[in-house]
Formats: C-alpha cells, structure tokens, sequence
C-alpha cells in the first residue's frame, strides 16, 4: 500500500471538510438481510479499505445492529491506514424506526 498521509501531517488555518462514508458494515451485516457473506472477514476488509482508499475517504461511521464488538479488525485496519472511524450502534425501536448513536469514542488514526 501506498504511504498515508495523516491530519496531522496537513497545516489547516481555515475550515476544512472531510470526505466521508457515514454508513459503513463489518463483515457480518450482511447477515440482516438474509444473505451469506461470501468473502472471509480479513477478504472483506481489505476490499472495503482499498474502496475506500480509492474513493478518498478520510471518516467513517462503522455501523452494526445493537453492538460494536465484531468491528475491532475494521476499525484497526481503517485507523492503521489513515482513515478515521466512528463506531456507531444502531438501535430498533418498537416501530421499527431505526436510532443510530454515535458513540464518540473516535480512534484518531494516529491513536
């Protein structure tokens, strides 16, 4: 893989935006829809790493359904190559609606 360069790296003295992919699933989401996931998990996050790399992201919200434990080699690949990850947990309600919490416990990439 090529170098990353960090945040940190960048001088900013105005503004700035972030690329960002706000609805990102680990491997076993797929599940929720009734299908098989039909890449092993380390296959399926490092074509989501090289997408997003590819695509410029800099943010991503790692989203599952009622938990964040099965995201930790997702999370640990994306902050290892620069991108910066927000795990949220989605949460259903009696209606079905669904309630996304951003957990601000944010792993600077540098972290």
């Amino acid at each position: 893989m090529s170098e990353v360069q960090t945040n940190e790296d960048k001088a900013y003295t105005k503004a700035r935006f972030f690329k960002c992919a706000l609805q990102v699933n680990p491997a076993g989401y797929i599940k929720y829809r009734g299908q098989p996931q039909a890449l092993s998990e380390d296959a399926y996050n490092e074509e989501l790493l090289a997408t997003s790399l590819e695509a410029g992201i800099e943010v991503i919200g790692l989203a599952d359904h009622g938990s964040v434990d099965g995201s930790d080699k997702l999370r640990t690949l994306f902050s290892e190559n620069g991108i910066i990850v927000f795990p949220v947990l989605k949460l259903l309600q009696a209606k079905k609606s669904i309630l996304s919490a951003y957990l601000m416990t944010a792993r600077h990439p540098k972290s």
